[in-house]
């Protein structure tokens, strides 16, 4: 009957309007046992009157939360959704709020667990410390949601992580390993990963970061191979202590592989251009244009040989 009035709105919102249909809904919501109803229910207001709207009606979103548990995992996520925008009056009632749905994060759902996490982060943004230790459990959950086997729901945390690891690194930067891929990771996994591994490098990773990275470079898919590159180049760009790095850089000059030697030669014109002294030190091998196939690399090529050549070592 819910859904019936969910089509009537989409017909004609006038008749749904003068009939008080959706009065009639909003108090089946509050009173109606059946987990299914409520779900259907909360599915048509939030459409009718927007996440906002529902969101100050604080006695509906406590009932919603006492029943949270009954709801499918869809109905998890809105109610969890009408959390995120509510206003608590005071600390203490975002405390009453944490401990009501702390038991959330522990859910097999991927979706609930993200969800809970985001609400805890938005409740908790003018509390710097309260905000820090969600910050902390939610990067438990995250480590576990990630080490599941199915690609689409890894790489849709990852892109979570993503968002958390960039706002706040350092707590991250200590289990830089969890986000080391795996031989079975998808690809789009392991692009992913690796955008991550570089924003945590920091001076007490940075090499066991390089290190790993290095390893991708052997991948079978040229693209994994290439964005492997491309982190070590960025992290080059992004830690102080940078000899180390570029080091690691040349010797993939030496590899063989011209995917290889191509984002190379575009990663090492980036680290020319910001540390210019590097180039008193280089060794090209024989390495010419003529002999780089890539547009993008040849073109880098030529600028390091413009601007350094009479420094390269040209062995």
């Amino acid at each position: 009957a819910v859904m019936g009035v969910r089509k009537i709105w989409h017909m004609n919102a006038d008749i749904v309007e003068a009939q008080g249909l959706l009065q009639h809904v909003q108090q089946l919501l509050g009173r109606d046992s059946d987990p299914q109803v409520a779900a259907n229910c909360l599915t048509l207001l939030l459409q009718v009157h927007g996440v906002k709207r529902l969101a100050g009606n604080k006695a509906l979103m406590y009932s919603l939360i006492n029943k949270i548990k009954e709801l499918s995992d869809w109905a998890q996520c809105q109610v969890l959704e009408l959390v995120a925008h509510y206003s608590p009056a005071s600390d203490a009632e975002v405390y009453d709020l944490l401990n009501a749905l702390e038991d959330r994060l522990g859910v097999n759902n991927s979706a609930v667990v993200l969800a809970t996490i985001k609400v805890f982060l938005y409740l908790t943004l003018s509390m710097t410390a309260t905000h820090q230790q969600v910050l902390e459990r939610a990067k438990e959950q995250l480590k576990s949601l990630i080490s599941r086997e199915d690609p689409a729901a890894v790489y849709a945390v990852l892109c979570h992580a993503r968002l958390l690891v960039a706002r706040a690194p350092m707590i991250f930067e200590g289990d830089y390993m969890a986000f080391y891929c795996r031989s079975h990771d998808s690809w789009y996994v392991k692009q992913l990963k690796m955008e991550i591994l570089t924003l945590l490098a920091s001076s007490s990773n940075v090499y066991d970061i390089v290190g790993e990275l290095t390893e991708y470079t052997r991948d079978i898919s040229p693209d994994t191979a290439r964005q492997a590159v491309k982190a070590v180049g960025r992290i080059a760009l992004s830690v102080a202590d940078v000899n180390g790095i570029v080091e690691r850089l040349l010797m993939f000059l030496e590899s063989g592989y011209d995917h290889i030697v191509a984002e190379t030669l575009v990663q090492l014109k980036d680290l020319l251009r910001r540390y210019p002294d590097l180039g008193e030190v280089f060794s090209m091998g024989d390495i010419r244009p003529s002999g780089v196939a890539d547009p993008e690399a040849r073109a880098a090529l030529v600028w390091i040989l413009g601007h350094f050549g009479q420094h390269i070592d040209s062995e």
